[in-house]
């Protein structure tokens, strides 16, 4: 799913239809139906906790904030450890409603435990390490920098970026190699990210630049050779891959991918030359 989107009653029957537990992990938290379904669901019994660092707590829920001075970045939902939403946007009004992000559903009993048992360890404080599959899609909360640029350096036709902050210097130097190397590179920024960067100041280099105005461009989305998809809540910077606690995908399931892939385009022929 991308947004925005209009409703997020989808969101909200997810919640209604828990038997016991949901789990919930935001940066950000303030939807306010989405906040409603939550009090609705521990009022009938249902165990929901919620972690995020800042936002709207949700009545009759038990929450933690997280206080750490690195970002608790990772955005997911588990409903009775077997349904999964998870990816780049916030559980917010701005963000499912107003910004450019990805969302995934999963319907994995396996996996949803291990995400569940994840949260636990957050819930009490602890960071675990967490690599899960989920048929071609591949979860993970470490070492997103060597599986990014791992991924990247199997380029050999084109790389497609949508990104809100891109200021990692070995992903930028990644992607000049691949232009020089003659892979097509095409990279998406939000406005005000381009404002706040040293990036309209990048020499050519054989990366097509355009900037998406309408909409905060917040996903974070990697597009290789129209056959994988790197996506999540990371942004490519050294805080996301070094401090912050995030979340990568890394999709290689030809379906999911063409909706990327048609995803991008789409999101592409709205943007402006800078």
């Amino acid at each position: 799913m991308f947004t925005p989107i209009e409703s997020t009653d989808w969101l909200c029957e997810l919640v209604d239809q828990a038997s016991h537990s949901v789990y919930v992990c935001s940066y950000s938290l303030d939807e306010k139906s989405f906040l409603h379904a939550l009090s609705e669901a521990a009022r009938r019994g249902v165990d929901v906790r919620v972690i995020f660092e800042t936002g709207v707590a949700p009545k009759d829920v038990r929450v933690r904030m997280d206080v750490e001075s690195s970002l608790l970045h990772l955005k997911f939902i588990v409903v009775d450890g077997e349904r999964i939403v998870l990816g780049s946007a916030n559980f917010t009004e701005n963000s499912l409603k107003r910004s450019i992000n990805d969302l995934l559903f999963i319907e994995d009993r396996a996996v949803g435990l291990q995400l569940a048992s994840f949260f636990d360890a957050l819930w009490n404080g602890e960071l675990k390490r967490f690599e899960v599959s989920h048929g071609k899609i591949l979860l993970k909360n470490f070492d997103l920098e060597d599986l990014l640029l791992k991924e990247l350096s199997k380029a050999s036709k084109t790389v497609d970026v949508a990104m809100f902050a891109l200021t990692h210097p070995k992903v930028w130097s990644m992607l000049k190699i691949l232009s020089s190397k003659n892979v097509k590179i095409r990279l998406l920024v939000d406005r005000w990210f381009l404002n706040n960067s040293m990036l309209k100041n990048l020499p050519d280099s054989g990366i097509e630049l355009r900037i998406f105005e309408p909409f905060t461009l917040h996903t974070k989305l990697f597009i290789i050779d129209g056959r994988v998809v790197v996506s999540g809540s990371a942004n490519a910077t050294k805080s996301a891959y070094e401090r912050n606690v995030e979340l990568m995908m890394l999709i290689r399931e030809t379906s999911l991918v063409q909706h990327y892939r048609e995803f991008f385009e789409h999101i592409w022929q709205e943007g402006s030359e800078p």
